[in-house]
Protein backbone atom coordinates (compact mmCIF):
# COMPACT_ATOMS: atom_id res chain seq x y z
CA UNK A 1 0.00 0.00 0.00
CA UNK A 2 0.99 3.61 -0.56
CA UNK A 3 0.52 6.58 1.76
CA UNK A 4 0.03 9.89 -0.09
CA UNK A 5 0.55 13.06 1.98
CA UNK A 6 -0.53 16.50 0.74
CA UNK A 7 0.88 19.32 2.89
CA UNK A 8 -1.27 22.40 2.37
CA UNK A 9 -1.34 25.82 4.00
CA UNK A 10 -4.36 25.03 6.17
CA UNK A 11 -4.24 21.26 6.64
CA UNK A 12 -2.41 18.06 5.75
CA UNK A 13 -4.47 15.54 3.79
CA UNK A 14 -3.50 11.87 3.83
CA UNK A 15 -4.75 8.98 1.72
CA UNK A 16 -3.84 5.29 1.67
CA UNK A 17 -4.02 3.62 -1.74
CA UNK A 18 -3.83 0.04 -2.95
CA UNK A 19 -1.05 0.06 -5.53
CA UNK A 20 -2.62 -2.61 -7.74
CA UNK A 21 -6.22 -1.33 -7.91
CA UNK A 22 -5.46 2.39 -7.26
CA UNK A 23 -8.37 2.39 -4.81
CA UNK A 24 -8.28 4.77 -1.84
CA UNK A 25 -8.58 2.66 1.30
CA UNK A 26 -8.43 5.39 3.95
CA UNK A 27 -8.51 9.17 4.20
CA UNK A 28 -7.75 11.49 7.11
CA UNK A 29 -6.57 15.04 7.82
CA UNK A 30 -4.02 16.53 10.18
CA UNK A 31 -3.64 20.14 11.29
CA UNK A 32 -0.85 21.99 9.47
CA UNK A 33 1.25 23.16 12.43
CA UNK A 34 4.85 23.18 13.58
CA UNK A 35 5.53 19.90 15.35
CA UNK A 36 8.39 17.43 15.44
CA UNK A 37 8.74 14.57 12.97
CA UNK A 38 8.18 12.22 15.92
CA UNK A 39 4.86 13.89 16.75
CA UNK A 40 3.71 13.59 13.15
CA UNK A 41 4.80 9.96 13.12
CA UNK A 42 2.65 9.26 16.18
CA UNK A 43 -0.35 10.97 14.58
CA UNK A 44 0.07 9.00 11.34
CA UNK A 45 0.51 5.79 13.31
CA UNK A 46 -2.69 6.44 15.31
CA UNK A 47 -4.80 7.10 12.21
CA UNK A 48 -3.41 4.07 10.38
CA UNK A 49 -4.18 1.93 13.43
CA UNK A 50 -7.72 3.32 13.46
CA UNK A 51 -8.16 2.06 9.88
CA UNK A 52 -6.37 -1.23 10.73
CA UNK A 53 -3.67 -0.58 8.12
CA UNK A 54 -0.40 -2.35 9.04
CA UNK A 55 3.01 -0.90 8.26
CA UNK A 56 6.54 -2.23 8.85
CA UNK A 57 6.77 -0.74 12.36
CA UNK A 58 3.15 -1.03 13.43
CA UNK A 59 3.74 -3.94 15.79
CA UNK A 60 1.37 -5.97 13.63
CA UNK A 61 2.54 -9.40 12.59
CA UNK A 62 3.46 -8.77 8.96
CA UNK A 63 5.10 -12.15 8.41
CA UNK A 64 3.35 -14.01 5.63
CA UNK A 65 1.68 -10.88 4.24
CA UNK A 66 2.46 -10.02 0.63
CA UNK A 67 3.72 -6.51 -0.17
CA UNK A 68 0.23 -5.33 -1.06
CA UNK A 69 -1.15 -6.17 2.37
CA UNK A 70 0.72 -3.52 4.33
CA UNK A 71 1.78 0.08 3.87
CA UNK A 72 5.39 0.17 2.69
CA UNK A 73 5.78 3.30 0.54
CA UNK A 74 4.98 7.00 0.77
CA UNK A 75 4.76 10.02 -1.52
CA UNK A 76 4.73 13.64 -0.31
CA UNK A 77 3.45 16.81 -1.96
CA UNK A 78 4.04 20.10 -0.16
CA UNK A 79 3.49 23.84 -0.60
CA UNK A 80 4.78 24.58 2.93
CA UNK A 81 8.60 24.23 2.94
CA UNK A 82 8.88 24.45 6.73
CA UNK A 83 6.68 21.36 7.19
CA UNK A 84 8.14 19.28 4.36
CA UNK A 85 11.15 17.78 6.23
CA UNK A 86 8.96 17.00 9.24
CA UNK A 87 6.47 14.92 7.27
CA UNK A 88 9.25 13.31 5.22
CA UNK A 89 10.92 12.32 8.48
CA UNK A 90 7.66 10.95 9.87
CA UNK A 91 7.02 8.99 6.68
CA UNK A 92 10.52 7.52 6.81
CA UNK A 93 9.91 6.35 10.39
CA UNK A 94 6.66 4.80 9.22
CA UNK A 95 7.92 2.83 6.23
CA UNK A 96 11.68 2.59 6.75
CA UNK A 97 12.16 4.15 3.30
CA UNK A 98 12.82 7.60 1.91
CA UNK A 99 9.46 8.85 0.57
CA UNK A 100 9.15 10.13 -2.97
CA UNK A 101 8.67 13.89 -3.12
CA UNK A 102 6.68 15.64 -5.86
CA UNK A 103 9.38 17.96 -7.18
CA UNK A 104 11.33 18.99 -10.25
CA UNK A 105 12.99 16.06 -12.00
CA UNK A 106 10.36 13.36 -11.54
CA UNK A 107 8.41 11.88 -14.46
CA UNK A 108 5.01 13.57 -14.76
CA UNK A 109 3.58 12.47 -18.11
CA UNK A 110 3.20 16.07 -19.31
CA UNK A 111 5.43 18.97 -20.32
CA UNK A 112 5.80 22.34 -18.60
CA UNK A 113 6.24 25.38 -20.83
CA UNK A 114 6.77 28.15 -18.26
CA UNK A 115 9.66 30.50 -17.49
CA UNK A 116 10.54 28.73 -14.21
CA UNK A 117 9.17 25.16 -14.26
CA UNK A 118 10.84 24.40 -10.92
CA UNK A 119 8.53 26.95 -9.25
CA UNK A 120 5.31 25.14 -10.18
CA UNK A 121 3.59 23.99 -6.99
CA UNK A 122 3.60 20.28 -6.15
CA UNK A 123 -0.18 20.45 -5.70
CA UNK A 124 -0.63 21.79 -9.24
CA UNK A 125 1.58 19.03 -10.67
CA UNK A 126 -0.37 16.39 -8.73
CA UNK A 127 -3.74 17.81 -9.76
CA UNK A 128 -2.82 17.77 -13.44
CA UNK A 129 -1.44 14.23 -13.24
CA UNK A 130 -4.80 13.07 -11.86
CA UNK A 131 -6.90 15.15 -14.25
CA UNK A 132 -5.70 13.08 -17.23
CA UNK A 133 -7.77 10.20 -15.81
CA UNK A 134 -10.95 12.27 -16.13
CA UNK A 135 -10.45 14.73 -18.99
CA UNK A 136 -8.94 14.61 -22.44
CA UNK A 137 -6.59 17.55 -23.03
CA UNK A 138 -6.90 20.41 -23.57
CA UNK A 139 -8.28 21.00 -20.09
CA UNK A 140 -8.38 23.43 -17.18
CA UNK A 141 -7.74 22.35 -13.59
CA UNK A 142 -9.32 24.60 -10.94
CA UNK A 143 -8.23 24.25 -7.30
CA UNK A 144 -10.21 26.36 -4.81
CA UNK A 145 -8.37 26.37 -1.49
CA UNK A 146 -6.29 28.85 0.51
CA UNK A 147 -5.32 30.16 -2.91
CA UNK A 148 -7.35 29.55 -6.05
CA UNK A 149 -5.32 28.23 -8.97
CA UNK A 150 -6.38 27.89 -12.60
CA UNK A 151 -4.03 25.75 -14.74
CA UNK A 152 -4.29 25.16 -18.49
CA UNK A 153 -2.96 22.05 -20.26
CA UNK A 154 -2.89 21.98 -24.07
CA UNK A 155 -3.93 19.15 -26.38
CA UNK A 156 -0.22 18.32 -26.63
CA UNK A 157 -0.14 17.61 -22.85
CA UNK A 158 1.79 20.80 -22.00
CA UNK A 159 1.10 22.98 -18.96
CA UNK A 160 1.29 26.35 -20.66
CA UNK A 161 -0.06 28.82 -18.09
CA UNK A 162 -1.36 29.29 -14.53
CA UNK A 163 -3.40 31.96 -12.75
CA UNK A 164 -3.20 32.28 -8.95
CA UNK A 165 -5.88 34.24 -7.08
CA UNK A 166 -6.32 34.97 -3.37
CA UNK A 167 -8.67 32.27 -2.07
CA UNK A 168 -12.18 32.96 -0.78
CA UNK A 169 -11.16 32.87 2.89
CA UNK A 170 -8.01 34.91 2.27
CA UNK A 171 -10.06 37.56 0.43
CA UNK A 172 -12.55 37.74 3.29
CA UNK A 173 -9.79 38.03 5.91
CA UNK A 174 -8.05 40.79 3.95
CA UNK A 175 -11.28 42.83 3.92
CA UNK A 176 -11.90 42.39 7.65
CA UNK A 177 -8.32 43.32 8.56
CA UNK A 178 -8.22 46.40 6.32
CA UNK A 179 -11.74 47.80 6.80
CA UNK A 180 -12.59 48.59 10.42
CA UNK A 181 -16.36 48.72 9.92
CA UNK A 182 -16.65 45.30 8.28
CA UNK A 183 -17.47 42.23 10.37
CA UNK A 184 -16.74 38.60 9.53
CA UNK A 185 -19.40 36.88 7.43
CA UNK A 186 -20.01 33.36 6.15
CA UNK A 187 -18.97 32.10 2.73
CA UNK A 188 -22.55 31.39 1.68
CA UNK A 189 -23.50 33.15 -1.54
CA UNK A 190 -26.36 35.69 -1.17
CA UNK A 191 -29.57 35.00 -3.09
CA UNK A 192 -29.13 38.15 -5.21
CA UNK A 193 -26.15 39.31 -7.25
CA UNK A 194 -26.04 42.63 -5.36
CA UNK A 195 -26.34 42.84 -1.58
CA UNK A 196 -29.02 44.74 0.32
CA UNK A 197 -26.87 45.15 3.46
CA UNK A 198 -23.18 45.07 4.41
CA UNK A 199 -23.17 41.34 5.14
CA UNK A 200 -24.72 40.46 1.78
CA UNK A 201 -22.58 43.00 -0.07
CA UNK A 202 -19.32 41.53 1.24
CA UNK A 203 -20.43 37.99 0.41
CA UNK A 204 -21.56 39.09 -3.04
CA UNK A 205 -18.28 40.83 -3.78
CA UNK A 206 -16.02 37.99 -2.64
CA UNK A 207 -18.03 34.98 -3.84
CA UNK A 208 -19.55 36.42 -7.02
CA UNK A 209 -16.24 38.08 -7.81
CA UNK A 210 -14.62 34.65 -7.63
CA UNK A 211 -17.31 33.15 -9.87
CA UNK A 212 -16.83 35.91 -12.47
CA UNK A 213 -13.05 35.47 -12.32
CA UNK A 214 -13.23 31.71 -12.95
CA UNK A 215 -15.73 32.06 -15.79
CA UNK A 216 -13.71 34.93 -17.26
CA UNK A 217 -10.48 32.94 -17.26
CA UNK A 218 -12.20 29.96 -18.91
CA UNK A 219 -13.74 32.21 -21.56
CA UNK A 220 -10.42 33.82 -22.37
CA UNK A 221 -8.56 30.50 -22.42
CA UNK A 222 -11.06 29.27 -25.00
CA UNK A 223 -10.61 32.42 -27.08
CA UNK A 224 -6.82 32.57 -26.88
CA UNK A 225 -5.70 28.93 -26.96
CA UNK A 226 -8.41 26.81 -28.61
CA UNK A 227 -9.70 26.37 -32.14
CA UNK A 228 -13.33 27.44 -32.63
CA UNK A 229 -14.96 23.99 -32.20
CA UNK A 230 -12.34 22.52 -29.86
CA UNK A 231 -13.65 21.05 -26.61
CA UNK A 232 -12.17 22.19 -23.29
CA UNK A 233 -12.24 19.81 -20.32
CA UNK A 234 -12.97 21.37 -16.92
CA UNK A 235 -11.78 19.64 -13.75
CA UNK A 236 -12.07 21.06 -10.22
CA UNK A 237 -10.95 20.25 -6.70
CA UNK A 238 -10.40 22.03 -3.37
CA UNK A 239 -12.31 22.31 -0.11
CA UNK A 240 -13.92 25.68 -0.98
CA UNK A 241 -15.01 24.78 -4.51
CA UNK A 242 -18.55 24.02 -3.29
CA UNK A 243 -19.15 27.72 -2.68
CA UNK A 244 -18.68 28.71 -6.34
CA UNK A 245 -19.05 25.71 -8.68
CA UNK A 246 -22.88 25.55 -8.61
CA UNK A 247 -23.04 29.17 -9.81
CA UNK A 248 -20.35 29.12 -12.51
CA UNK A 249 -21.58 29.26 -16.11
CA UNK A 250 -18.99 26.63 -16.99
CA UNK A 251 -19.69 23.11 -15.74
CA UNK A 252 -16.70 21.62 -13.94
CA UNK A 253 -16.44 17.99 -12.82
CA UNK A 254 -15.47 17.97 -9.13
CA UNK A 255 -13.02 15.48 -7.62
CA UNK A 256 -12.49 15.85 -3.87
CA UNK A 257 -9.25 13.85 -3.66
CA UNK A 258 -7.65 14.96 -6.93
CA UNK A 259 -4.32 15.99 -5.38
CA UNK A 260 -3.85 12.74 -3.45
CA UNK A 261 -4.88 10.71 -6.46
CA UNK A 262 -2.36 12.60 -8.56
CA UNK A 263 0.39 11.82 -6.06
CA UNK A 264 -0.52 8.15 -6.26
CA UNK A 265 -0.43 8.19 -10.08
CA UNK A 266 2.91 10.00 -10.09
CA UNK A 267 4.39 7.46 -7.68
CA UNK A 268 3.23 4.60 -9.91
CA UNK A 269 4.56 6.36 -13.02
CA UNK A 270 7.98 6.74 -11.40
CA UNK A 271 8.09 3.17 -10.09
CA UNK A 272 6.95 1.37 -13.23
CA UNK A 273 9.62 0.02 -15.53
Amino acid sequence: MLLAIDIGNSSISCGVFAKTTREMLAYFKLAARQASAEEYYLLLHQFLSLYAIPHPFSGTQNAGLDSGAFLDDCVVSSVVPSLTPLLIGAAKMLTGKEPMQIAQGIRTGFGIQLHNPEQVGADIISNIAAAFAYEEPPFVVLDVGTATTISFVTAERILTGIAILPGLSVSMEALFQSAALLNEVSLERPTQWLGKNTNESVRSGVINGHIFAVDGFVRNIREQYLAKEQKLGLCATGGLARYILPYCRNRFTYHKDLTLEGEMRLWLLNHTK
